[in-house]
């Protein structure tokens, strides 16, 4: 790595960890050590939730649908494994949180420990259960944001419905769409008359949606009521990028309630256009997450 260039930490969502990814923090640094034992004590608060249970080699969608608040708070633990690069002597230059892997960005960057990092996991997962669209659903298609937004339009007008929306643009040819799985299902034939390629994602609920605007509201209640509790803000160790707010975390965010609520319902910013934007830029694996594959230019920014 030369001098001039940068080295991001990229906290990834809930497609960017192995199965058993839990596994990488046994023998690990003392502190991705510690912050995992955080989140255990949280979970062991609520009954039948035990994160490493929840990454085992099932389906996602099982473990899910069988305990939502476990699998959640077992993604986050992961954020943990960051710890292990820093003990190695890696610091990063910047850490970028990409969708749910933002609570995980700023809790590795000292905005909150790891266990209020877990109660806000756990703030999501209920404001989510009850007020989610049972139906909802993500699909990623083999086509970049402005073509599959075309598609989405001529479906619109053929079947009369205005359910899909293009949420996060994560690289040149692959664009995520939420909806109605019924609505995604339809949607899918038409593509593949088309010879487009698409894959729908382990995912209980269509995250970046509108329609999940009233869960959204209630998580920023439930923030609302956790902020009100803290005495002040904390400085962060590192620069912040988020993909909600388009921007560096500020120290006058506190626990940015519109970054957990925008995560919900609203377009976050695609991966590709986050490294673009910061030039020549090197992006370190975390222990136990994929790396995204991108082509072109943008393959050579990552390292392992």
């Amino acid at each position: 790595m030369r001098n001039d260039q940068k080295l991001a930490f990229l906290f990834l969502g809930k497609g960017g960890c192995f199965a058993a990814c839990l596994g990488h923090i046994e023998g690990a640094s003392a502190e991705a050590v510690s912050g995992a034992r955080e989140i255990d004590t949280v979970a062991c608060s609520i009954p039948g939730t035990t994160p490493k249970d929840a990454c085992g080699d099932d389906g996602a969608t099982t473990r899910e649908a069988r305990n939502p608040l476990a699998l959640q708070l077992a993604l986050f633990a992961a954020g943990t494994t960051a710890a292990m690069l820093v003990a190695r002597g890696v610091r990063p230059h910047l850490v970028i949180g990409h969708s749910f892997g933002e609570i995980a960005a700023l809790a590795h960057a000292g905005a909150f420990d790891w266990a209020e990092g877990a109660r806000i996991v756990c703030d999501r997962t209920e404001a989510l259960v009850p007020l989610a669209p049972a139906d909802g659903a993500m699909l990623a298609v083999s086509l970049p944001a402005a073509d599959v937004q075309e598609t989405i339009a001529v479906f619109s007008r053929s079947n009369g419905s205005r359910d899909l929306v293009v949420a996060v643009e994560n690289h040149d040819l692959q664009t995520i769409v939420p909806g109605p799985r019924t609505q995604l299902e339809k949607y899918v034939d038409g593509l593949r008359e088309l010879g487009i390629s698409t894959t729908f994602l382990a995912s209980p609920y269509g995250f970046h949606h509108p329609t999940l605007a009233a869960a959204a509201r209630e998580l920023a209640q439930r923030l609302a009521q956790r902020l009100a509790c803290r005495s002040a803000s904390r400085a962060l160790r590192h620069f912040v990028w988020s993909p909600i707010l388009g921007r560096a975390h500020a120290p006058q965010d506190g626990l940015c309630r519109a970054v957990y609520a925008g995560a919900l319902s609203s377009r976050a910013t695609g991966i590709l256009s986050i490294i673009l934007g910061f030039g020549e830029a090197l992006f370190a694996r975390l222990p136990g997450q994929r790396l995204p594959q991108f082509s072109g230019a943008a393959h050579r920014l990552f390292v392992a």
